[in-house]
């Protein structure tokens, strides 16, 4: 079986065939015997949400951001502003039968149906078929909740405890941050997670439960949240009136609307185009100006109401079939968000203008279970049935709303226990309720109204005397007609009447302590709790902040130490730079030295210079090996001479002495010469040195062959007279 709904319609008289057979077959949901365990009297809470902030972060909207939260959720945010008549809505809980799934009102039959709810909604973009399931695993709602918050995951995570056996957080750790979010999309998101936990699903006020993002993390498949709405709704009113109290967990404001609308006499003719697909129900009821009416007294015009005050086919309802079954129930089972529940429309076919017949509802009271037990195989089955339903066409049959069948099985159906209707004459609800003025207040309206006569008659003075003449006359009248009224009744009957207020007033003090005991307990118990629960949050907290101070102390003495540091080597650099800035001084100076010089030697023939010293250098050597030579030879004689002078010969003796004065003047001239030498390679070596550092500065790359031969020539020069340099 794939994902789509696959229609099976069937006719009004087969559907009825199949229904009666079956109920006389298999009986109805409570069968004789039966004895009820609720109480007729049901005093439920039926407090919820303040939504004012909502209404607020709605109203902070422009056009734009409306118009997309209208096609992404429907019509939910007018339930912001529908101002629910608590007093009704606890008189109509005491008339919820558990046993059929429906509210019981003096023999007629009203209950809440997915088609009702959906026009009401009118959630967008829903699949047919396509319901809320209760996932197998827990959705990710830490994630959830950070994405659409803008925040870490951590943060999400620290919001979430436990409330009234669920996980959740707290409205209000979000509504800021709705508020002001600048971007109206995720704004708008952040917007219906909070209508859908407060206000759909308002299981814990002020909380909004995580479950709410598993109904959120299915809006892919476009499913309709609408069967779970009303799973959840039945559920409560099963427990209200099994607890004979407690507080009312549906949507309050819907089923508000919803009640409200079967009151709704007026003719579908004259709602504005209702047919058009922009017609709003929640905007056409807000808009409403509804009769005053007297809130005290609605009990008894649940008790007593008749045919004429109903209105079953609610005036904006446009749908003409509607689901009665799926696949392997009988009727249909309801998935909420923490249960299950069966409900039977065709109890209801009245409110599709179809003829009512004898419903099928065996079984229906034990179709209710939550999901704190073993449910997976049970919703998984409920999940497929709802793939393949079951529709009866709405027809209207001029034979009349009801088969004498249906009469007849009414008036011997067992029901739970619900207040009956009194035996008297027959008043209309609208009567009943009607607030009727007492004869005080019609004697003031007349006296105002000659007030108002006199101010436009003469003289002040005379006009006030005539006013009080009137007020004296119409006080005395009132006073008469009050005396008048109160002697109606006997002696006997004022004694009756003040022992039966005496004993309801004790009776209702009476219940009113022990009610009060039990919530004080209760309120005692969960302030421990909460209290506990504080000071442990204060506790943890005191101690992430002792952590904190600990960790900013430390952080304070490193950024000190670090401060001191970075003053020290400021300091150094600061003397760095100083010194930097004298060396890049004499630097500077120094290369403009060099650029001086090497505009000088570009302007000198420096080839021609080095041209001449290389001449000068090889006569002189030529010079030197002469001497060399001659000194040689000189050495010879001497030593011929030395040993001459050792034989004792005078001549040669004389000779020697002038020979050695010759050649004493021979090495005075060699002195000279070594010495010119000496400077002759001096000169070349600071040529060579100089040419060592002109070498790098060549730029001209036409100069630079030729003088790299040139510098290549010095160097060898250089090393040539490097034996010719004087030796320290």
């Amino acid at each position: 079986m794939d994902g789509r709904l696959l229609h099976q319609e069937g006719e009004n008289r087969d559907v009825r065939l199949w229904s009666e057979i079956n109920q006389s077959q298999n009986g109805d949901s409570l069968t004789v015997g039966y004895v009820s365990r609720y109480s007729e009297s049901t005093c439920v809470n039926v407090r919820q949400n303040d939504l004012e902030e909502l209404k607020q972060i709605w109203e902070s909207f422009d056009r734009e951001g409306r118009q997309f939260f209208f096609d992404t959720y429907g019509d939910i945010a007018h339930l912001l502003y529908v101002q629910v008549d608590e007093t009704m809505l606890q008189a109509l809980i005491q008339f919820w039968n558990p046993g059929y799934r429906c509210f019981t009102l003096n023999g007629k039959d009203l209950m809440p149906t997915v088609e009702e709810y959906s026009e009401l909604l009118r959630i967008p973009n829903v699949t047919e078929g396509r319901v809320y399931t209760k996932p197998d695993g827990a959705c990710n709602s830490f994630v959830a909740l950070s994405q659409l918050a803008g925040r870490s995951t951590q943060w999400a995570e620290k919001l979430f405890s436990k409330k009234g056996g669920s996980l959740c957080f707290p409205w209000y750790s979000i509504a800021e941050i709705a508020r002001t979010y600048p971007d109206n999309y995720k704004k708008a998101h952040l917007l219906a997670v909070a209508i859908y936990g407060l206000v759909l699903f308002p299981r814990t006020l002020g909380y909004i439960d995580v479950a709410i993002f598993e109904v959120f993390n299915q809006f892919r498949f476009n499913i309709s949240p609408v069967p779970a709405i009303l799973a959840e709704t039945f559920l409560s009113l099963n427990a209200c009136r099994q607890l004979e109290g407690g507080r009312f967990r549906g949507c309050a404001p819907l089923l508000y609307v919803w009640i409200k609308s079967h009151f709704w006499k007026i003719p579908r003719e004259t709602l504005p185009s209702i047919n058009l697909t922009n017609f709003s129900p929640l905007k056409e009821f807000l808009e409403k100006v509804w009769d005053e009416l007297d809130s005290t007294k609605w009990v008894e015009a649940f008790r007593n109401l008749l045919e004429q005050d109903l209105v079953w086919r609610v005036p904006w309802l446009k749908c003409r079939k509607f689901l009665y079954k799926c696949y392997d129930h009988d009727w249909l089972m309801l998935l909420g968000l923490w249960g299950a529940i069966g409900c039977a429309p065709l109890l209801v076919s009245r409110q599709f203008e179809s003829r009512q017949f004898v419903p099928y509802t065996a079984g229906l009271v034990d179709s209710e279970f939550s999901f704190d037990t073993e449910y997976r195989k049970r919703v998984t089955s409920i999940n497929k049935n709802w793939k393949h339903c079951y529709c009866i066409k709405t027809v209207y049959d001029s034979k009349g709303m009801v088969t004498p069948e249906y009469i007849s099985w009414m008036q011997t159906r067992v029901n739970d226990t619900i207040p009956l209707p009194n035996q008297g004459q027959e008043v209309p609800m609208e009567d009943r309720l009607r607030v009727f003025p007492s004869e005080a207040d019609l004697f003031r309206v007349e006296l105002a109204d000659v007030r108002a006569e006199m101010e436009k008659m003469g003289e002040k003075h005379v006009r006030d005397l005539f006013l009080k003449k009137v007020e004296k006359e119409e006080l005395r009248r009132l006073e008469a007609a009050v005396k008048h009224m109160e002697l109606r009744k006997t002696p006997a009957e004022w004694r009756q009447e003040i022992k039966q207020a005496k004993d309801r007033q004790k009776h209702l003090a009476k219940l009113k302590i022990e009610k009060e005991k039990k919530m004080n307990l209760k309120l005692l118990k969960d302030e421990k709790k909460k209290g506990k629960e504080i000071i442990q949050q204060y506790q943890h907290a005191l101690e992430a902040e002792k952590d904190n101070a600990v960790a900013w102390k430390r952080k304070s003495h490193d950024s000190k130490i670090r401060l001191i540091e970075s003053q020290g080597a400021y300091n150094a650099l600061e003397a760095q730079f100083n010194q930097s800035r004298d060396q890049y001084a004499k630097l500077e100076t120094r290369v403009k030295e060099q650029e001086a010089m090497i505009r000088e030697y570009q302007t000198r023939d420096e080839y021609a210079e080095l041209q001449a010293s290389q001449n000068k250098i090889e006569t002189l050597e030529k010079e030197v090996k002469d001497l060399w030579a001659l000194v040689q030879t000189c050495q010879i004689s001497i030593q011929v001479l030395e040993d001459i002078k050792a034989g004792g010969n005078d001549y040669w003796f004389t000779r020697l002495r002038n020979a050695a004065h010759r050649f004493q003047e021979q090495d005075k001239v060699n002195e000279k010469i070594m010495n010119l030498a000496q400077d002759v390679a001096e000169h070349v070596t600071a040529i060579a040195r100089e040419a060592r550092i002109l070498r790098p500065h060549v730029v001209s790359k036409e100069m630079k062959s030729s003088l790299e031969m040139l510098f290549d020539q010095i160097n060898d020069l250089g090393i040539r007279v490097k034996p010719y340099l004087p030796r320290n």
